[in-house]
């Protein structure tokens, strides 16, 4: 092969490459903070979702429980992103379980409108993992919970529940209520933690 046809075929390979590159990232799903996409972490029975929420004790945690074709969901991720976004606390957390569906794609799609480290997402197709929390499987809630909070057997009572509109689906959850009593949990933790330091 000539010196000619040798570097044109190494252009030719960068060039495939670099397109390729452009294809994969353009077809992507867009992200609230322009980072990668979310993991989603698929689920099957309450226990496992319970371990995640049991480790972070110590932490207000918001449970967001979101049919994947449900109208209002992508309303209630916004809002509950939205509340994240408000608090910088590392104290407070978010655990969005997208239930239903038989395609991990979809979940995927709507995971990928609020990355952000703090919310971690799950996917429970059969909807069983989910069950305890007894919510219409229609519609969207979420439910917050402060720092001793403990599941067991099933969810403990939450501080607070905020369900999305029944009358008109695609209206926003309630959003400033949430904002408030979660900021009110993490400031008395974050007051507690204060507290414990100076007494040490």
């Amino acid at each position: 092969m000539s010196a000619f046809n040798r570097r044109n075929g190494i252009v030719a390979l960068a060039v495939a490459a670099v397109a390729a590159a452009a294809l994969a990232s353009a077809a992507d799903p867009p992200t609230a903070t322009g980072g990668a996409p979310p993991d989603v972490r698929r689920i099957e029975k309450f226990v496992h979702i319970a371990a995640f929420l049991n480790l972070a004790q110590g932490t207000v945690r918001m449970v967001a429980v979101l049919p994947i074709d449900g109208e209002s969901s992508a309303a209630v991720l916004d809002t509950v992103a939205a509340v994240i976004r408000g608090n910088p606390s590392k104290r407070l957390r978010a655990y969005v379980v997208l239930r239903g569906s038989d395609s991990s794609l979809r979940a995927a799609v709507l995971a990928g409108r609020a990355a952000d480290p703090r919310i971690v997402f799950f996917w429970d197709p059969a909807g069983t993992a989910t069950a305890a929390w007894r919510a219409d499987p229609a519609r969207a809630g979420v439910w917050l919970y402060d720092t001793s909070a403990r599941f067991t057997g099933g969810p403990p009572g939450a501080s607070l529940v905020v369900g999305a509109p029944a009358a008109t689906p695609e209206a926003p959850l309630a959003g400033p209520a949430l904002r408030e009593q979660a900021g009110e949990l993490v400031r008395r933790v974050e007051a507690k933690m204060a507290q414990a330091d100076d007494g040490s």
